[in-house]
């Protein structure tokens, strides 16, 4: 990892060697935006919709990443211990992305997600969900649980006229 000083801007994404999105030449520059867990449901699909207004009106061709981990508690043997909630988690979000139904993460209770299914991923689909809406159809590319928590990739393109 480079080190800052006051004379180099710090990196927006501290994850070691790891950059989402990869590296370019010239840099370009990223926004690093945190869900926050006291904000209600509808605050972050609005949080969502914001971004996606002020990318389209910045007329820059923008990615929008929503990166986060899915259910911690696959493994027995790892500090979240088990909970049959995290892949009961897992499996609705891989259907939801599958059907193109993020929207209905609205009717999740919080608590459960948090708690049960030691899931992180929940606030930041939220905010994906308000930023594409129903007008971006997803595709999932792939989704694992090697260790303690799941992974998930999807990919998300406008959707074809009807």
């Amino acid at each position: 990892m480079r080190k800052t000083s006051p004379a180099s801007p710090p990196l927006c994404v501290p994850r070691g060697p790891w950059y989402f999105g990869g590296r370019s030449d010239p840099q370009v520059p990223i926004v690093v935006v945190s869900p926050a867990r006291d904000r209600s449901l509808a605050d972050h699909i609005r949080a969502g919709e914001v971004i996606a207004q002020v990318a389209a009106a910045s007329g820059k061709r923008v990615a929008l990443i929503a990166s986060a981990d899915h259910g911690h508690g696959h493994d027995a043997h790892s500090h979240y211990g088990f909970d049959p909630a995290s892949p009961e988690y897992d499996g609705q979000v891989v259907t939801l992305i599958r059907e193109n139904r993020l929207g209905a993460l609205r009717e999740y209770d919080p608590a459960w997600v948090s708690a049960r299914a030691k899931a992180d991923s929940f606030w930041q689909m939220l905010m994906l969900h308000g930023a594409i809406g129903d007008r971006w159809q997803g595709e999932l590319l792939a989704y694992e649980a090697p260790t303690y928590f799941g992974m998930i990739c999807a990919a998300y393109a406008p959707a074809s006229p009807t």
